[in-house]
């Protein structure tokens, strides 16, 4: 879009999916407010609850008042549905929490769905790619009231506006204290309200193949005051929906978010302001420069958190930031930019504030919240929803303006009168100087360092803007009935990037097992270390097998067991335990699977794995292995389905044994020099890991070979 574009053409050139109105529309910001208003509009539904997340814990308080423990977020929809016997609740959870144990619910199943009426439905989204995540932040009530944002409804989110560092009701389900925290969630009625209740059911229909029909009608919203919670309350606004779902062989790829916000971008005139967990996407930087180029006089402000915390983040969306910051210096335009994050200042002291949410404003004419992050995942990988108002009138542009107040004011300790006579005066980011003496300010994000920049290895497999593929080798998601011979077809004619590409990626998701808290309690060198220490003990081999039986029941990765066991073993012995360990797991996982009722397992699977009960029971021993040597599902849910769908032991047993055997051997032979590798991981190791991976792509080719002559000689 050229720099004399009008108004109406940013309005009309934004891509989204549905573009409605929206009776009201309520800014949330932190989690105090939204809680609190979630909370009354559950106790309000007349007719259905609909819950979209990335994230959700039963313990989560969602009011709290220093004196009296609150009801949990289990005993809230408990009194809702007992209160009205007539209300149905949906839940549905993206299905890969095990990658993020350490800061998610164990068993969000047993502690919601088991304990709760037949009334309330909780079922697990794993319709995503490899490495992908449900990433939307949905709830809707009555099709008449909708939450979107960046906040998941679960524990270690809760803050008030004023961020003081030692709130003493800022503490998780635990009691344990966490630090101040700020995200941003966006409350629309009527029609928008309404279009976002059939996202959540194609999301629904999406993961579990079954169709939800709207709520029934009810005669007015939930009776709820939205001004009351509402940091800022937009009256009859245009609301545009922009969604980010990846491509599979399902569901065409839509990449609105994407395409939306280089159209905002595109349409800015003066200044923007953003607020962003991650400001890493190389299509987001470029774009900047190109409007920042052709429009002298914008100014850009971006609100982020001053680091990003854990190993993987570090290296992965840290070293995009870093590369997003050279690319603006290099283009000669970062000093029109300014990257920030806010603090709060107690002494000499300043403790950094935090930042989840999920915001653009453009001038005064759009205003965007969702769960999309600046990111390349969030273009084209994950799961995402945001929504965009329109200021078409001057009642809406005042809300706009008045957003971007209040946001700087919570950031800078000022009013929102303040705020504007600065800007109005000194223009944005002149403003911010003029006003960032006090407590609270908005502190320069610390120089970057450069080196992380080579880190190109991290952004590619924690942050890619588009899935890979799994077509070229795996056709044992095929639905013909083709000879089992063709699930392990000679892939001598096609090349082995895609394979190598995933075994990538799931070494990644191994890795990011290792750098959440629970990572420190059962992390490969820690249960390395224990082990080792007993080598010796005459009972070894019985705690080791115990170790993987226990461990696949609580899903702890059998592939974080079996680099434990390289690291603590000679190759030999670790070859012989992992082997051993790993069929033990299998074995009692299986015999769990046998005393489930199918429709159970099945139901709760998601879509994905209806697939592959379905391939895995047509096709025996061949489809066993196949799923083994590239893992489509967690080691323990593929046990307990094996035997839920009652596949040949001889069959299951057999396959499970090719396929693991070729990950095992690698992993115990260098169980050490691996182990090295990931601690301190330079270049050097990073061609050692990428070497390792290679010899692990081949020795899946070598065995699909095997299993090939086989099936042959089965079928002349």
């Amino acid at each position: 879009m050229d720099s004399n574009a009008t108004e109406t053409d940013i309005f009309g050139a934004l891509p989204c999916w549905r573009r409605c109105r929206a009776g009201q529309g309520a800014l949330l910001v932190d989690a105090a407010s939204y809680f609190a208003c979630l909370h009354e509009a559950i106790l309000n539904a007349r007719s259905c609850i609909y819950i979209a997340g990335w994230d959700l814990h039963s313990a989560t308080r969602l009011v709290r008042d220093g004196e009296h423990p609150a009801p949990t977020l289990r005993a809230v929809i408990a009194r809702a549905v007992a209160e009205n016997p007539k209300l149905r609740v949906y839940i549905l959870l993206w299905d890969w929490a095990i990658l993020y144990a350490g800061e998610r619910e164990l068993l969000p199943r047993i502690n919601l769905d088991w304990r709760l009426p037949a009334n309330v439905r909780m079922e697990l989204d794993s319709a995503v790619p490899i490495g992908a995540s449900q990433h939307q932040k949905l709830i809707v009530i009555d099709d008449a009231l909708a939450f979107c944002g960046g906040l998941d409804v679960t524990v270690r989110r809760w803050d008030r506006r004023n961020h003081e560092p030692d709130d003493p009701d800022r503490v998780d389900h635990e009691g344990e204290p966490f630090g101040p925290y700020h995200d941003i969630q966006l409350a629309v009625t009527g029609a928008a309200a309404a279009a976002l209740g059939d996202e959540v059911r194609r999301r629904w229909y999406a993961a579990i193949a079954e169709r939800l029909a709207p709520c029934a009608e009810v005669e007015a919203p939930p009776a709820i005051d939205l001004r009351r919670h509402a940091a800022v309350l937009f009256e009859d606004v245009s609301v545009g929906i922009a969604r980010t779902i990846p491509g599979t062989e399902q569901q065409a790829a839509v990449e609105e978010v994407r395409d939306s916000l280089l159209a905002m971008i595109a349409g800015a005139r003066e200044y923007l302001y953003i607020e962003n967990q991650f400001v890493c996407a190389d299509v987001i930087a470029e774009a900047l420069i190109e409007r920042l180029r052709a429009r002298p006089e914008l100014q850009v402000l971006i609100v982020t958190p001053r680091i990003h915390e854990g190993w993987l983040e570090a290296r992965s969306m840290g070293a995009g930031r870093t590369r997003f910051v050279a690319k603006l210096e290099g283009a000669g335009v970062l000093d029109r930019v300014e990257l920030r994050y806010p603090v709060y200042r107690r002494g000499d002291d300043e403790i950094p504030i935090f930042v989840h949410a999920k915001l653009m404003i453009v001038d005064d004419l759009l205003l965007r919240v969702g769960s999309a992050n600046l990111n390349n995942r969030s273009m084209g990988f994950d799961s995402e929803c945001d929504l965009i108002l329109f200021g078409d009138d001057e009642p809406s542009r005042g809300a706009i303006r008045a957003a971007l107040h209040d946001l700087l004011a919570e950031h800078l300790g000022s009013s929102r009168e303040q705020v504007a006579e600065a800007i109005t005066a000194h223009g944005l980011l002149d403003a911010i100087a003029q006003l960032n003496a006090g407590t609270r300010a908005l502190a320069p994000l610390p120089p970057p360092d450069r080196s992380t920049v080579s880190d190109e290895l991290y952004i590619s497999l924690a942050d890619p803007e588009h899935p890979v593929s799994l077509r070229d080798f795996l056709p044992l998601f095929r639905h013909d009935n083709g000879a089992a011979s063709e699930v392990v077809q000679s892939q001598g004619r096609r090349s082995l990037l895609p394979l190598a590409l995933v075994a990538l990626v799931l070494a990644a998701l191994a890795l990011v097992w290792r750098v959440t808290p629970l990572s420190e309690l059962v992390s490969p060198d820690a249960l390395g270390g224990v082990l080792a220490a007993i080598e010796d003990a005459p009972w070894t081999p019985l705690l080791v097998l115990s170790l993987y039986v226990v461990g696949g029941l609580v899903m702890l990765p059998v592939t974080g067991l079996i680099l434990a066991t390289g690291l603590a073993f000679d190759v030999v012995t670790a070859l012989v335990y992992a082997l051993l360990g790993s069929m033990s797991s299998a074995i009692v996982g299986y015999l769990a699977g046998r005393y489930f009722d199918m429709s159970f397992i099945t139901r709760r699977s998601g879509a994905r794995l209806h697939t592959v009960v379905d391939s895995v029971r047509r096709r025996g021993l061949l489809a066993v292995a196949a799923v083994r040597l590239v893992p489509v599902a967690p080691f323990t849910v593929v046990n307990v389905i094996a035997g839920a769908a009652h596949i040949r032991p001889r069959d299951y047993l057999l396959g499970t044994l090719l396929g693991m055997a070729p990950g095992i051997a690698l992993l115990t032979a260098f169980g050490d020099s691996l182990g090295e590798m990931i601690s301190d991981l330079s270049w050097e190791h990073a061609l050692q890991v990428l070497a390792l991976a290679l010899i692990w792509v081949g020795l899946v080719f070598v065995t699909r070979r095997v299993l090939r002559i086989k099936a042959d000689q089965g079928n002349p």
